[in-house]
């Protein structure tokens, strides 16, 4: 019986849960409405809360359209992509994580 536990983690695939990102810090909602209001990036202002991964994948289209951005949400951009920058392996500016496996 130990032998069949002890086999069953090689054979079956594992995934950790995402962590949804509390909504009580509203700035990073209002920034992905603001973001989804210029037609930037797509959400569901309905569901709440999103999980760190969902606004760091938001975050990343946004930087992907800098160019539509006003110099303030550039600032704010990077600001957030300072703290969900680490789920997309982004960790500031000019720096990338290594994710080893």
């Amino acid at each position: 019986m130990i032998i069949f536990f002890l086999s069953m983690p090689s054979e079956v695939p594992i995934y950790s849960q995402e962590v949804p990102h509390p909504v009580v810090n509203t700035g990073v909602y209002e920034f992905l409405d603001e973001l989804a209001s210029l037609q930037i990036t797509e959400v569901n202002s309905a569901v709440k809360p999103y999980s760190r991964l969902f606004i760091a994948a938001r975050l990343k289209e946004a930087d992907e359209q800098r160019d539509l951005l006003n110099p303030r949400q550039q600032k704010e951009l990077d600001f957030y992509l300072m703290d969900f920058g680490k789920e997309i392996g982004r960790w500031g500016e000019g720096e990338i994580c290594l994710v080893l496996k």
